[in-house]
């Protein structure tokens, strides 16, 4: 009002306005002017309170104006807490609609577009938990934290997130946005907790060996901020490493320099895999995992932090050539990538870490909805320690692989609906 008022001419202007608000239950009416002097706000409004009530009966309602300014705090208060509710129950029936009315053809991963935002939930708009990070401004602070401690500090995520969406932004130029996907440690984040693992401090993505020098030729060709380091079977996409005594803090974004290696962290790993056969591929590594290019292709969309990325389709089975297949444990990993050097790992039931971590229950969709869903839905509930639902998830997954109880966990207080 204020910024109205002055924006009239001089002979326009007006020298007043006044405002009213009622309401039904109560019977209320209050009453007050607003001059262009903001500070005689108060004044104005006691001074026609009591013109109000000297112009009718001083009823009890009436009698809540001689309050002023305490009043009208209150009033305002309860009108917005009003309109945040309405807002939210629109935004939970809005979001309902959404998954209702989503398909399968929905998640698939196409080649020159990301995650199809108008299609997919908005993933920024749902709770998420409130992970506490640590205090480290660099990577060698990192020594310092146990085997199951969150390893990023804020500005250490961000940057992973950075550098993930500038992965993305170079495969979708590339018309690959359909042949690039999450792996290894990532793609299991994004099955455990629609996130990076807490005690994780790297990023992995898979793509076709074919398709290396085309990748490897665009990153080179990068803004001056990032870097990249080829080795025998992936390459590293990373900042261009901070100036020796540089001045850092736990906000900090960008890579550390390691004085012995040629490339820095935080960094992307970009493994390459080859066909054995039109049905297997392998991991072009020194540690071959085989598997099943049935498992990965057509690429779908799955949650990782607060966007969508490109996974294989039966991740379950995927993963299966990776890590244990005979019990769910949680383990920390026998390599930090922040020190560049080996460390023991430990192994924990991950029950024991669901008072630290949420993690997710995978349940099949709700028995009412699945005459109007073809099979391949998935309803994963993001659980925290005391069985509170976080956020709920629809995604697509193949019947057989939601009942398999590896790479999530099931609380026991928590029931699907």
């Amino acid at each position: 009002l204020h910024r109205a008022i002055s924006g009239y001419k001089n002979e326009a202007k007006p020298k007043q306005i006044l405002i009213c608000l009622k309401t039904t239950s109560p019977k209320i009416s209050l009453c007050f002017r607003y001059t262009e002097d903001s500070s005689s706000f108060a004044r104005n409004f006691n001074d026609a309170a009591e013109a109000h009530i000297a112009n009718g009966q001083p009823t009890a309602s009436h009698q809540m104006l001689r309050f002023g300014r305490r009043t009208i705090v209150p009033f305002f208060i309860a009108v917005l807490l009003l309109l945040f509710t309405s807002f939210c129950i629109l935004e939970i029936r809005s979001s309902r609609a959404t998954v209702a009315h989503l398909s399968i053809h929905s998640y698939v991963v196409r080649p020159e577009e990301g995650a199809n935002s108008s299609m997919l939930p908005h993933l920024d708009s749902i709770p998420w938990p409130n992970v506490k990070r640590p205090n480290v401004s660099t990577n060698l602070m990192i020594a310092d934290l146990k085997p199951f401690d969150v390893k990023l500090s804020p500005g250490q995520y961000a940057s992973m997130e950075r550098l993930l969406d500038k992965f993305e932004q170079v495969m979708i130029s590339l018309k690959l946005q359909d042949q690039w996907f999450l792996g290894a440690g990532s793609l299991l984040g994004s099955l455990q907790h629609h996130d990076l693992i807490p005690w994780d401090d790297d990023l992995d993505v898979g793509v076709h060996l074919r398709y290396r020098p085309r990748i490897r030729g665009t990153l080179k060709h990068l803004q001056h901020q990032f870097k990249t380091y080829a080795q025998s079977g992936r390459d590293k996409l990373f900042f261009k490493p901070f100036a020796k005594y540089a001045k850092t803090d736990l906000n900090t974004i960008g890579s550390h320099s390691f004085s012995h290696l040629p490339w820095a962290w935080p960094f992307i790993d970009i493994f390459y895999y080859r066909e054995i056969d039109s049905v297997e591929g392998e991991e072009y590594t020194q540690n071959f995992h085989k598997f099943k290019l049935s498992d990965i292709f057509p690429l779908t969309c799955r949650p990782f932090g607060k966007h969508w990325y490109p996974a294989p389709r039966r991740p379950v089975s995927f993963l299966r050539s990776y890590y244990s297949t005979k019990r769910q444990y949680c383990s920390s990993h026998d390599y930090s990538h922040a020190l560049e050097k080996l460390v023991s790992p430990k192994y924990m039931d991950c029950r024991e870490l669901m008072e630290r971590y949420a993690f997710v229950h995978r349940c099949p969709i709700p028995e009412q909805e699945r005459n109007d869903k073809p099979i391949g839905f998935c309803d994963e509930h993001l659980v925290d320690g005391s069985g509170r639902n976080v956020h709920m998830t629809r995604l697509t997954l193949d019947s057989d692989e939601i009942d398999i109880p590896l790479y999530a966990v099931r609380h026991e207080a928590f029931k699907c609906p």
